[in-house]
């Protein structure tokens, strides 16, 4: 999606509950990539779906939201090396060089199964990020831009020459309305080389 184009992709309402079927936008094996002033907007239970292929933000604007609830299962994207593929190249990626990249609701989850040193990386080099909590990655590698999310859970997280800003909210139990707060950062490794790191729990 390049020039001035605009792709709208939404399923039916009443198949938001069907999990895979109701995918907004499916890729099954190759790449999503938005550039100029190309924009996306999307959503389903999982909004933008990628099996085996990278999402690449060079410029534009990729707006997702899952119409799932928070306690059902479905993610804005959903980015993955397909466990079955034999294509060991490097896919199951998100890359954002520019433009913004916003989830309204759902998360971003990228799962590799066994994952080289090439798969399962989300990075930033520049642009907006603004998201829901970030599940999965391999590893996220932040060197410019603006990043506010919910939750990380990663292998690794690397932070240079740009600001990180993380706001896990502390929420309720549906069923007897006490407070929990889960870890804002979950990490095996953590490196922040410059820039700014925020993190704090959101009391509303």
């Amino acid at each position: 999606v390049s020039g001035d184009g605009k792709l709208t992709a939404q399923s039916v309402q009443t198949m938001s509950g069907a999990g895979i079927l109701s995918s907004g936008l499916y890729i099954s094996v190759g790449d999503l990539s938005i550039s100029n002033e190309g924009e996306i907007v999307a959503s389903g239970a999982y909004a933008v779906n990628i099996s085996d292929g990278n999402l690449q933000l060079t410029d534009g604007k990729l707006t997702a939201a899952s119409t799932q609830t928070e306690n059902d299962y479905g993610y804005a994207i959903h980015v993955e090396k397909d466990s079955f593929s034999t294509n060991n190249s490097s896919n199951g990626n998100i890359a954002v060089s520019g433009g913004t990249l916003e989830t309204v609701n759902g998360n971003i989850y990228m799962y590799q199964y066994k994952p080289t040193d090439a798969q399962g990386l989300f990075t930033v080099s520049g642009g907006t990020v603004k998201a829901c909590d970030v599940f999965g990655a391999n590893k996220v590698d932040i060197s410019g831009g603006t990043v506010q999310t919910q939750q990380i859970r990663a292998d690794e997280l690397a932070l240079s020459n740009a600001t990180l800003i993380v706001r896990e909210p502390v929420r309720k139990f549906k069923y007897d309305g006490s407070l929990f707060a889960s870890s804002a950062l979950c990490l095996k490794k953590l490196t922040v080389n410059s820039g700014t790191l925020d993190v704090a729990w959101d009391w509303g």
